[in-house]
């Protein structure tokens, strides 16, 4: 099947764009921000 190629895909951008954001929140500075855990469901629909 070619779900799990594209998953994997999936995953590498959101990792990518998490360690950007990561560096960004990083470079402010110290107490301007407090650090708090979401949770993000996301829905992936197979037909």
């Amino acid at each position: 099947m070619a779900i799990k190629p594209i998953l994997k895909e999936e995953l590498a951008n959101s990792l990518k764009i998490q360690k950007k954001y990561e560096e960004e929140l990083d470079k402010l500075p110290k107490g301007s921000l407090i650090k708090k855990r979401l949770r993000i469901t996301s829905m992936i629909t197979l037909f």
